[in-house]
């Protein structure tokens, strides 16, 4: 007989996932999950996308850590990841090492980074943070 957590996480992979709390809604897809319940957490593993308000993020692995049920804290890991903000001539689009999103701050950290303006300047650094458009 299969363990029962193996069959879950098989269905679970390559999925992708849409959820909602209050006004806001966040959607994620990879190629595989693993639950870690330890951490009171998700973590999404290969070709990891998500999109969470305006902000889009790709990465090899996003883990979405969780408090009273919902995301708290998304965090990105890649070389590089991909982020972008979808908002029209405010937006930022750049790469990374690493980004930690504060979900209800709307706070996006983002280490070794490469940012491009909407109007083509381009900023590199070791570390920054943006707060986002609602």
């Amino acid at each position: 007989m299969r363990n029962p957590v193996v069959i879950l996480l098989l269905v679970l992979s390559t999925s992708t996932f849409v959820c909602a709390q209050s006004s806001e809604s966040y959607s994620i897809n990879a190629d595989d999950v693993i639950n870690d319940v330890e951490n009171n957490a998700i973590i999404y593993q290969g070709n990891a996308k998500v999109v969470f308000s305006n902000l889009v993020i790709e990465a090899d692995s996003i883990s979405i850590f969780k408090h009273n049920g919902f995301p708290s804290k998304i965090t990105a890991v890649g070389n590089p990841i991909k982020f972008h903000e979808k908002v029209p001539k405010q937006h930022i689009n750049g790469t990374a090492k690493e980004a930690t999103f504060f979900v209800p701050e709307l706070k996006l950290i983002v280490i070794e980074y490469s940012i491009t303006d909407p109007t083509g300047n381009n900023m590199k650094g070791k570390k920054a943070s943006f707060v986002l458009a609602p």
